[in-house]
């Protein structure tokens, strides 16, 4: 090694800018747990779908259809007590022709009614899935983007924990929330046009059971959604990260049980997981006593209603202002118009459940897109483009990280990685780690990153990957497509060995319209040149197997330089973080040797003496 040493300069102290994903400021709004807050969540959730450019002719047109569905049913639920009542007419007055005349007509409209709920159902069905398709499809491509919202979300601090497991978010809430949606929009739909319809053909019969109908509603209203409403959506949202934290931990025992065995921690994780459940429990059972007592009220009051309507109209009927018929049509559409402002009343779990994955959902697509706006492309649910998300704010990008045009040349002048004042500040303090730093890399040098634990040496390979953004200072890179990162703990994807060896499976070029990718021979001679050639006899190439689960650090290790040689371009600069720190010294000058044979220039942080040999300059990090 060339006895030039690079040192880091003094630390200093830095303004606080908040420029970058980690450190993002968590808004008020973002926790915001009202009923204003709520319905903007709903309708976000609605206008996303439904006014999409794109796509928004299909749900609008099904939309319609499911409508006109709804009426169709309404108006055949009218016909059908209308004529029930005619049907009670002639069994009171002994017309036995009438009667079996309306009652064929009422046997044929049950058959006609069954391809109608059936066409319903299905537009239903489709709409919910068409509308869970686009809702999915938009938050994974926001997710798992150029942006790098996956990781960025991760590392944030208070931000980053408010939005928690956006996993569960995509793959779960979308789903459950597009039903609810859905079916809370139907059920209200066909409530107000039952009222409507209803209300038309009460008034032919007696206005005073018509308005006794409304106040009883509308205070019904008032009543079950003044006191249980915002209750039961605090406790509904509460419920879904309480259930969200007690599956997170346990998905951790999973995959982290060979260290928890070896520490012999099965008692502590019992005890945390458990912890879990029982603030789970506890929020269930106040959920319990909130919807016990809204079914309580709710049953007896249904029991008064049914009782209710004869006394109102038995005078008239005693008259003889009423036949038989009109009196059993009257009970009839009263029990349908109850039933009706029932169903609104009984939506009131429905809407909290709703609010609650609402505001979740739409927590997730403000913050994918206040991270996207940072490289563009993405376009989340809020309609409005002005006022900033309320999880994060797009800002000006305080370390610039430019890259140098794609080359070929390996003259020795040719610059691969340059650092001018370079300061990383920790996402959640004001000291910087690493203060001032400034240096340049050309073909055929290399760097040995090194000093104790946490000093920063990471994170200056982070902010060279493009992932460290807070601070301030220049990078100016090889082209990305000419770079590769080597991980301590390199990343198994779930496929097939090839697909590991060849991830993230972007390493084809097309060169004169032909896709060029690894043969085979290349990537038994990538596995033979880091001495793993006897997995090709144990799993093959195309056989579907869980190598993160049986291979070894140091078999991990070595696959990941075996990634590095099958790029097809040829690496020129790599990034290696600790990438040989599972490996035994006689692996490690072997890996090593390879990289400065195929690798124009790189930058490794690591701790043994040894890597000195393989490296031109070091850079020592002292606090």
């Amino acid at each position: 090694m060339t006895d030039r040493s690079l040192r880091s300069a003094d630390t200093l102290p830095v303004e606080r800018t908040i420029s970058d994903p980690s450190a993002f400021p968590a808004a008020a709004k973002a926790t915001d747990t009202g009923t204003k807050a709520m319905i903007v969540a709903i309708w976000t959730v609605i206008r996303a779908f439904f006014v999409d450019p794109v796509s928004s002719y299909v749900p609008k047109a099904m939309g319609v259809a499911v409508m006109v569905m709804v009426f169709v049913v309404s108006f055949v639920h009218l016909w059908f007590m209308q004529t029930v009542g005619d049907l009670q007419n002639a069994l009171h007055n002994k017309k036995a022709g009438a009667f079996y005349h309306v009652l064929q007509k009422i046997c044929i409209a049950c058959v006609l009614m069954m391809p109608v709920s059936a066409l319903r159902d299905g537009l239903k069905g489709s709409l919910a899935l068409e509308w869970r398709r686009f809702l999915t499809h938009k938050l994974i491509r926001g997710y798992i983007g150029d942006s790098q919202a996956y990781y960025r979300l991760k590392v944030l601090g208070g931000v980053g924990r408010q939005i928690d497991n956006p996993d569960q978010r995509i793959g779960q809430d979308v789903g459950q929330l597009v039903f609810i949606v859905l079916s809370f929009l139907i059920t209200v739909a066909q409530a107000l046009v039952n009222i409507v319809l209803q209300s038309i053909m009460m008034l032919t019969i007696d206005v005073h059971l018509l308005m006794f109908v409304f106040a009883y509603s509308v205070g019904m209203n008032v009543v079950t959604f003044g006191i249980f409403g915002q209750r039961l959506t605090v406790v509904n949202r509460t419920t879904l990260a309480q259930e969200a934290s007690l599956r997170f931990g346990m998905v951790r025992v999973r995959e982290n049980a060979e260290p928890i065995a070896f520490y012999r921690g099965a008692m502590f994780e019992q005890s945390r997981c458990l912890q879990y459940f029982a603030e789970l429990i506890r929020t269930l059972y106040w959920k319990l006593v909130l919807s016990v007592s809204l079914e309580s009220l709710l049953a007896g009051m249904s029991l008064l209603i049914g009782v209710l309507p004869y006394a109102i109209v038995a005078e008239r009927y005693f008259r003889g202002d009423l036949d038989f018929g009109s009196l059993t049509r009257a009970a009839m559409v009263l029990g349908t118009l109850e039933r009706a402002f029932e169903q609104l009343v009984n939506q009131i779990e429905g809407i909290t459940n709703m609010g609650a994955q609402a505001m979740r959902v739409r927590q997730l697509a403000d913050a994918l897109d206040s991270l996207e706006r940072q490289s563009g492309g993405f376009n989340g649910m809020s309609d409005d483009q002005h006022d900033p998300s309320p999880l994060l704010a797009p800002h000006e990008q305080c370390i610039g990280l430019d890259e140098l045009p794609v080359s070929a040349s390996a003259a020795p002048g040719c610059m691969l990685l340059r650092i001018d004042a370079l300061t990383l500040r920790p996402p959640c303090g004001q000291a910087p780690l690493v203060a001032d730093l400034s240096f340049e890399l050309r073909v055929g040098d290399s760097l040995i990153l090194s000093g104790p634990s946490g000093i920063g040496k990471s994170s200056v390979l982070r902010a060279i990957g493009g992932l460290w953004a807070s601070g301030h200072g220049d990078i100016q890179r090889c082209a990305a497509e000419q770079s590769f990162f080597v991980p301590q703990e390199p990343y198994l994807c779930l496929g097939t060995l090839r697909d590991n060896c060849t991830y993230p499976g972007q390493t084809s070029t097309q060169e004169q319209g032909v896709s060029q990718e690894p043969s085979d021979f290349d990537i038994r001679s990538a596995l033979g040149s880091v001495s793993l050639e006897y997995l090709l006899e144990r799993f093959g190439l195309d056989e579907c197997v869980d190598l993160d689960t049986v291979l070894s650090g140091g078999e991990k290790q070595r696959l990941g330089f075996a990634r590095l040689l099958l790029r097809p371009n040829g690496v020129r600069f790599a990034l290696l973080d600790e990438a040989t720190s599972a490996l035994d010294q006689g692996a490690e000058d072997a890996v090593y040797r390879l990289l400065r044979q195929e690798v124009l220039s790189y930058v490794s942080v690591g701790h043994r003496a040894n890597l000195d040999n393989y490296h031109t300059h070091k850079l020592l990090l002292e606090r």
